[in-house]
């Protein structure tokens, strides 16, 4: 259950009702959000090519700040 008490079957009516094709993943026991240290939502991380985590963000983000720092961590 979410934190405002949603359930998984909340976020599945959700993402079907506003036709989201995106790939989407229920953490429902919390162990992605520890080992990524998620401490707020949205967090953003940004993996290089060869998969190192180049840039991580907490909070909300620009769209021209998540372009750029996509464009360099592609470079």
């Amino acid at each position: 259950i979410g934190s405002n008490g949603e359930t998984k079957a909340d976020a599945e009516a959700f993402i079907q009702d506003n036709g989201y094709t995106l790939p989407y993943y229920f953490d429902v026991d919390g162990q992605s959000a520890t080992a990524y240290q998620i401490v707020s939502i949205p967090t953003t991380y940004i993996i290089s090519p060869n998969g190192e985590l180049y840039y991580r963000n907490v909070g909300m983000m620009s769209y021209d700040k998540l372009v750029e720092m996509t464009e360099k961590a592609g470079s």
